[in-house]
């Protein structure tokens, strides 16, 4: 057994002639005409609790619009645009689509619920739920900020850690829905990989942001110090799973988040940060990044650190690989992996207890993308087998600084049996 997939259609809204919108499915029909935005994801087939939507069509307004019900008001049935839930609580995840109408020019319209259109009221619901998306946006930020450190978490992508700033310095590479700094989960059935991915697919990173495949979010709370997200994820390399461009394929019961917490025990800049994997049925084999960060290319020196011996080693990933790394567990069961730039003065590190002290990171990973992909990465992994059903935390730490006292706060954590 293997966690569920679905494949999703995504919903543009377009407008053929000034005074209709209309929703399609395809890029080639989305591509025709002025687009105003992605609204949702939709299951592509019949799923339990599902109903299909249709696109209809009045050529005396002209009007097209989309219903639960082929016909409806004497409109000529077009397409089936996919299916839809009745209920909020059918799935996790998922909004109410509302149907705006302008009475002025007959129009109709789809949205997401809390969007609007100049002019469009709704005076009819059809009470039909699917994945919410973001129009044209490609960035929706809830923002926090404590012990001189900034964080932003983007909404459209799953709510992954999108931003670290300290001291005016921006620590993440944000290039597509794969990098920044998340957590993505990996394991393979029948000698094919999954990876569903915290920001979303592979299909990220395109100019016109409507083009990009984002996880739906079902949460994102701040509380005190404490920023806290959780979303269903999309498979990254969704073409492995019959997806594509048009065609996002999700796990509509598997839940990835994080809880950051900034100064840590008034630590400055130093995070906990505790990731969260709910899945329902156990994965065989898994490997989870919990989390991991990737960082301009200007920072390009590695490090291990282990803070009982306080050994500070440099290492020297390959840059002709994609990536060339280097995997490392402290002896000592406490320590982490650290990149600095050039002359040491700004620096990120991961710590983590290991599981040879009784925690739950297995071991590091420094990677170098540079040859590639012109970034960095540090990791955090943890190795269950497997990975049981119901939910799994993952505590590391993150810290920023200049290498010295990057180097410092691992070893004060250490010190103070952090956790």
């Amino acid at each position: 057994m293997s966690e569920p997939l679905m494949l999703l259609n995504t919903l543009w809204e377009v407008l053929p002639s000034p005074n209709d919108y209309m929703t399609t499915l395809g890029g080639a029909e989305r591509d025709l005409y002025p687009v105003r935005g992605q609204f949702a994801y939709l299951p592509a087939s019949a799923q339990a609790g599902t109903i299909p939507i249709y696109r209809l069509y009045n050529p005396s307004g002209p009007d097209h619009m989309d219903s639960g019900v082929a016909g409806e008001g004497g409109y000529t049935t077009e397409a089936v645009l996919g299916h839809v839930w009745r209920n909020s609580t059918d799935k996790r995840g998922i909004a109410k689509i509302l149907r705006p109408y302008n009475p002025s020019t007959g129009d109709h319209a789809s949205v997401k619920d809390g969007d609007s259109i100049p002019n469009y009221t709704v005076v009819s619901d059809p009470v039909i739920y699917g994945y919410p998306r973001y129009n044209s946006q490609n960035e929706v930020f809830d923002t926090l900020s404590a012990g001189g450190v900034t964080i932003k978490s983007n909404r459209v992508a799953g709510g992954i850690l999108w931003s670290w700033v300290w001291n005016g310095v921006e620590f993440l590479h944000q290039v597509d829905y794969g990098q920044q700094m998340q957590t993505s989960v990996f394991w393979y059935e029948n000698g094919v990989a999954h990876s569903p991915t915290e920001g979303g697919s592979k299909y990220a990173g395109n100019s016109a942001a409507y083009l990009n495949q984002g996880s739906p979010l079902i949460s994102s709370t701040t509380v005190g110090n404490t920023q806290s997200t959780r979303a269903v994820r999309l498979e990254f390399v969704n073409d492995l799973w019959g997806g594509d461009v048009d065609h996002p394929v999700i796990y509509p019961d598997m839940i990835i988040g994080k809880d950051i917490t900034l100064n840590y025990n008034n630590m400055g800049p130093v995070a906990k940060y505790v990731t969260h994997v709910t899945c329902t049925t156990a994965l065989p084999d898994a490997e989870i990044e919990a989390p991991i960060a990737y960082l301009p290319p200007s920072f390009n020196r590695f490090y291990t650190y282990d803070a009982v011996s306080q050994a500070l080693t440099e290492v020297f990933p390959s840059s002709s690989g994609c990536p060339g790394h280097v995997d490392w567990g402290p002896t000592s069961g406490y320590g982490g992996g650290i990149i600095s730039n050039a002359d040491q003065t700004l620096a990120m590190g991961m710590y983590a207890k290991t599981v040879t002290a009784g925690g739950q990171i297995n071991f590091f990973n420094l990677m170098n993308y540079i040859g590639c992909a012109s970034t960095t990465a540090v990791r955090a992994e943890a190795n269950r087998h497997p990975l049981p059903a119901g939910e799994t935390t993952f505590t590391a730490f993150v810290t920023t600084n200049t290498l010295a006292n990057v180097v410092a706060a691992m070893r004060q954590l250490y010190l103070d049996g952090a956790s």
